[in-house]
């Protein structure tokens, strides 16, 4: 792997582990998932034009309108991905969630098995079952009952809806050769316009709220700009690496995000998790390693 490549494969990892952290900080400010949604994709917006204008000879958008409808298509479904997540940040800790997003990799492997007719080979079930496992045991976290938590579901919910973007992106690349910050740029304003559908209909008071109410507006905007910096450095370098790198190498990286996640969040709430929570952690992790590195080979 070049340095280049190294570099950004690194400003992707530090860039969504934080989002993940303070984007739940910005949920709490507002008390609204859609309203904090709104914000931050605005400001990214306005990051993301930016980003733009001082380097178009690199990122212009060539030719939107031949997968325009297919591109349309990912934003609403990064939009509902999105979503979940910021509704289960209510509800969820960082830590869990960020690890229960990583079973997206069960899901490529299932759509590769019912799209593609891509064979499982049967050393990937090992790992299959303690990514599995490790599933179960971070659902079971939130209760002293050891019910099932079911918000759990929304972080999984989200995972086969980011499987389901990475097959569509990779296709837009790969048939019209479209850009990647042709996508992310589209991606975030698609997720804009339904955030304030949304923030319109059902959170309007805690949207006035929060300008007209709220105690220290500043340190809320200074959260919102730092949430929406790491939003559009990962949007770059996300789509980026899947245009320049193997999509295994990609996901290979991603799964250092909870781990550093679950470092952050304990620096800046002081969380602790139980040894259950701890073992189905590196459970999800161990398999998801196995899997994405041996999907290299075939």
């Amino acid at each position: 792997m070049s340095k280049k490549n190294l570099i950004f494969a690194i400003l992707m990892i530090v860039a969504w582990a934080f989002y993940f952290v303070l984007c739940r900080i910005c949920i709490t400010a507002t008390d609204s998932p859609f309203v904090a949604g709104l914000l931050l994709r605005t400001m990214t917006l306005t990051f993301l034009s930016s980003y733009w204008v001082i380097t178009k000879k690199e990122n212009t958008i060539s030719n939107p309108a031949k997968p325009f409808l297919l591109t349309i298509s990912i934003g609403i479904i990064a939009f509902i991905f999105d979503a979940l997540i910021n509704i289960g940040f209510q509800y969820i800790p960082v830590s869990i969630g960020t690890v229960l997003l990583k079973t997206e990799i069960l899901f490529v492997l299932l759509f590769s098995l019912l799209l593609f007719k891509v064979r499982i080979e049967k050393r990937k079930y090992l790992f299959i079952t303690l990514m599995l496992l490790g599933v179960i045991l971070c659902m079971n976290l939130q209760s002293s009952d050891m019910t099932f938590n079911l918000y759990s579901l929304l972080f999984i919910a989200s995972a086969a809806l980011n499987a389901i973007c990475a097959f569509a992106i990779k296709h837009i690349q790969e048939k019209y050769s479209t850009g990647s910050f042709a996508i992310a740029y589209t991606n975030n304003i698609v997720s804009l316009v339904l955030y304030g559908i949304c923030a319109a209909s059902f959170d309007r008071q805690q949207f006035i709220d929060l300008f007209f109410n709220a105690d220290d507006i500043w340190s809320v905007v200074i959260i919102f700009v730092l949430c929406s910096v790491c939003q559009t450095c990962l949007m770059i370098t996300y789509y980026r690496n899947l245009k320049e790198l193997p999509v295994w190498i990609v996901k290979a990286f991603l799964l250092f995000v909870p781990a550093l996640s679950m470092i952050i969040e304990f620096a800046i709430f002081r969380t602790t998790i139980s040894l259950i929570s701890l073992v189905g952690f590196l459970l999800v992790i161990i398999g998801g390693l196995g899997i994405t590195i041996d999907s290299k080979h075939t």
